[in-house]
């Protein structure tokens, strides 16, 4: 079911008490963060299902970088402000039925000195100005982007809505943080709040860790660390976007919390064969043990440290080898939330948009995959 033309209503409160059961029929959606890594996705998402859709952000910033640039989009109506500064996202949110709140300070391996006050005011304090400015317009619904990592390493065992948060970096706590602002709010106010807690998002659009491990796979410069048995749960950007045009919508979502992945967790080593097999290679016959790999990193963080640089191989050797495992069943049985690509086909997109864009290099001669 899409969206569809509702009526309108003469005071926001009446409004949102008039949609409570007709959220299907909301029609304007105002998405934040619709020139990061999975906005212009969501954007596309909602415009499908016939949303008119407005983006809010530091829009004169991207403007000459047409792939994070949203306003060739047909539909699209412009915002440009700042989450941080309240007076610009009130602004932005008259006659807005859903908000959709992607924009956020990302993840950061090894952050600097200073890095977990821009987290607070960006993460915990933007939520709050987004969630207040909803609630104060009459918006009916907000659906909050968040992440597994609230649960921090999840061990042997995959973490499900119901398991105890505990986040272990400052992105993580405040993620964690601006969940329970934007709760919160909606106690108080009225205003729906649907959070969905994404595991690890790729596609050609993604930075990171992956996106790394990708181009150094198709240029042959990859050996795997340790056995490759520790689980990680992943979902396309494509999927991810379209968790969102579902949540935005959908009656039984609200007050709901998702996680949000591509089914059941993959060990590590499904993870490098489907993208080996996405850039052409063999997928990594040899693993260094993992002794030896935190050997290696902390030497090589030690000598960074003589010259200056801030030591980051050993965490992320240790990242490479933690567990980081959901159970997102809920989405599917609540929602009815069913994703559309695997790990193969996730992972092929992704190579063959970073072929087109010159990112990784050409294919070159049959595939060298061995499954």
């Amino acid at each position: 079911m899409g969206f569809t033309e509702g009526d309108a209503w003469a005071t926001p409160r009446a409004r949102r008490e008039k949609r409570k059961d007709i959220l299907p029929t909301a029609v304007r959606v105002l998405v934040t963060g619709a020139t990061g890594a999975i906005g212009p996705a969501a954007v596309r998402a909602l415009l499908a299902a016939g949303a008119a859709v407005r983006v809010f952000g530091r829009l004169d910033r991207v403007r000459d970088q047409p792939d994070r640039w949203p306003g060739w989009l047909p539909g699209v109506e412009l915002a440009s402000g700042d989450i941080t500064q309240p007076d610009t996202v009130a602004a932005a949110m008259p006659d807005i039925d859903v908000v959709i709140h992607l924009a956020a300070l990302l993840h950061v391996e090894n952050p600097p000195p200073g890095h977990e006050q821009r987290y607070r005011t960006i993460n915990v304090d933007g939520t709050r100005h987004v969630a207040e400015a909803a609630a104060a317009a009459g918006v009916r619904r907000l659906v909050l982007a968040s992440t597994t990592a609230v649960y921090g390493p999840t061990g042997g065992q995959p973490a499900s809505e119901d398991t105890a948060p505990a986040p272990d970096s400052w992105y993580a706590e405040s993620k964690l943080e601006a969940e329970r602002v934007a709760r919160g709010v909606g106690r108080q106010s009225g205003l729906e709040v649907v959070i969905l807690r994404l595991s690890a998002v790729y596609g050609p659009r993604v930075r990171g860790n992956y996106r790394r491990l990708l181009r150094a796979m198709a240029r042959g410069r990859f050996v795997s660390i340790g056995s490759g048995r520790n689980q990680r749960s992943l979902v396309a950007d494509t999927d991810a976007a379209r968790a969102f045009e579902l949540a935005a919508r959908h009656p039984a979502a609200a007050g709901q919390i998702f996680n949000v992945a591509d089914g059941p967790a993959h060990t590590v080593d499904e993870i490098l064969a489907a993208m080996a097999a996405a850039v052409g290679r063999r997928r990594p016959r040899w693993h260094l043990p993992t002794g030896l790999a935190r050997i290696v990193a902390e030497a090589g963080d030690i000598a960074g440290g003589v010259v200056g640089r801030r030591p980051g191989l050993r965490p992320s050797v240790e990242k490479y080898l933690e567990e980081s495992a959901v159970e997102a069943s809920r989405i599917v049985e609540v929602l009815g939330f069913r994703p559309e690509l695997d790990l193969a086909a996730g992972w092929r997109m992704t190579a063959e948009s970073l072929r087109a864009t010159g990112e990784l290099p050409p294919l070159a001669g049959p595939t060298l995959v061995r499954t």
